[in-house]
């Protein structure tokens, strides 16, 4: 049973470090940004960069966020329920662009729009913080 949790808890990291390294190199890309580029914003070597990027570096989040603010950009985690599809949507703060418009009854609460997966349909979920 140990070792099921322990095999499980493995792979749930290596889903988070994957979804972090393809944002990564997504960020980089948009930014023109190479590996070499990114090394030299954080004071490090281009090898640790590949390193990270292919997964292979024992990363904290002081430096996930080190390297999200090489890039200007900022690290945002989320918890969710298993088995739901989570879509992030980057919106430019700034007086046009907010607020949006969201389909909730107390506008002091953040509504987040996620994805459950059916065997036969998509279906919103909403899931409220507050």
């Amino acid at each position: 049973m140990v070792k099921q949790i322990d095999e499980s808890l493995g792979y749930w990291a290596e889903v988070a470090i994957l979804d972090f390294t393809e944002e990564l190199a997504r960020v980089m890309q948009r930014k023109g940004v190479s590996r070499t580029k990114l090394a030299r914003r954080i004071d490090s070597s281009p090898a640790y960069i590949t390193k990270v990027m292919s997964g292979n570096a024992n990363f904290t989040i002081a430096t996930m966020t080190k390297l999200a603010r090489a890039l200007d950009a900022v690290l945002h985690l989320h918890l969710s329920e298993e088995g739901v599809i989570v879509r992030w949507q980057d919106k430019k703060v700034g007086a046009e662009e907010f607020p949006l418009t969201l389909p909730i009854e107390q506008p002091e609460n953040i509504v987040k729009m996620v994805y459950t997966l059916s065997s036969k349909e998509s279906k919103n979920q909403q899931v409220e913080y507050g």
